[in-house]
């Protein structure tokens, strides 16, 4: 029938879609790549600085809100 709805998708063409790395020059997605491999160096240092604090200090946290100070400043 002619005057069935048509979905708008077929009538678009095609186009791929580019990644991140084919849009970048060599120089830059070496530099991109370095960056962040040492973000991700840091990222494993700081949580195993934090894993060893962690043991050594016990789960220490507080409770902060009205009641807990209440009850502090009390007992």
């Amino acid at each position: 029938m002619c005057s069935s709805p048509k979905s708008s998708s077929s009538s678009r063409p095609k186009v791929r879609v580019k990644g991140l790395y084919e849009v970048m020059d060599p120089e830059k997605r070496r530099r991109f790549t370095e960056v962040a491999n040492r973000a991700d160096e840091r990222k494993a240092l700081r949580q195993e600085v934090s894993k060893r604090w962690e043991s050594k200090h016990g789960s220490q946290t507080k409770p902060s809100g009205f009641f807990s100070w209440f009850s502090q400043l009390i007992g």
